[in-house]
């Protein structure tokens, strides 16, 4: 269990960095965490905002996607893995009040927003 925690943080530690590649090119970046998780050194997505905030990333599970980046109403919005339909499998929206929120449509319609997968709390990253 401690080789599996350890291995899993070096992993994290080396993927971080990863997302900060384009630094000059990052309007915003956000980290979250689970809700339940008292310290915010257990951050599980990292996301990024392009500037001209048309496009951004998401790091979580020691992947970074590249996502189309929008903004509805007061809400962020990630979406990456395009499919074959034309949309999106996976959302992820940070709301007014910092709740990050994962959508799955893999196995169905990405026309609403109904059923959310995870709820995290997220913070915007100090400039």
């Amino acid at each position: 269990m401690k080789r599996l925690f350890l291995t899993t943080l070096a992993a994290l530690t080396l993927a971080l960095p990863a997302l900060a590649k384009d630094d000059d090119n990052i309007a915003e970046r956000w980290e979250c965490k689970l809700s339940d998780a008292t310290d915010w050194d257990d951050i599980i997505i990292v996301a990024s905002i392009e500037n001209g905030h048309k496009s951004g990333y998401l790091w979580a599970a020691g992947v970074t996607n590249d996502s189309l980046f929008q903004v509805k109403g007061l809400d962020r919005n990630w979406s990456f893995t395009a499919n074959e339909a034309g949309g999106y499998d996976y959302t992820f929206v940070i709301t007014a009040s910092s709740k990050g929120k994962f959508y799955d449509f893999s196995k169905g319609s990405e026309k609403t927003l109904t059923t959310v997968s995870k709820v995290l709390d997220c913070r915007r990253e100090d400039d």
